[in-house]
């Protein structure tokens, strides 16, 4: 888990068009207040849908997510030609 977040949070930080601060402040943001709703809301979901209902959200998230940084792939080449890559 900790090298999957160290990545994940390299990517992001490589990412931003803005300076590495307001990044890394935004990331954590989106980080901590996603953590804090995710346990509430996935027990929610389970109440009134069904237990598999998280699941299934969060799926159709992960998909969602692969489709806007196909269709957006454009902004992200920076990334790839950032030195040490």
């Amino acid at each position: 888990m900790s090298l999957n977040n160290t990545l994940i949070t390299t990517a992001v930080m490589n990412a931003a068009p803005v300076e590495r601060p307001t990044a890394s402040a935004a990331y954590s943001f989106l980080r901590f207040i996603g953590g804090a709703l995710a346990p509430y809301y996935a027990v929610k979901f389970a109440e009134w849908f069904d237990f598999h209902a998280p699941f299934y959200i969060g799926g159709g998230f992960v998909i969602l997510a692969v489709v806007l940084i196909a269709v957006n792939h454009k902004h992200l080449k920076h990334v790839d030609s950032a030195e040490g890559h």
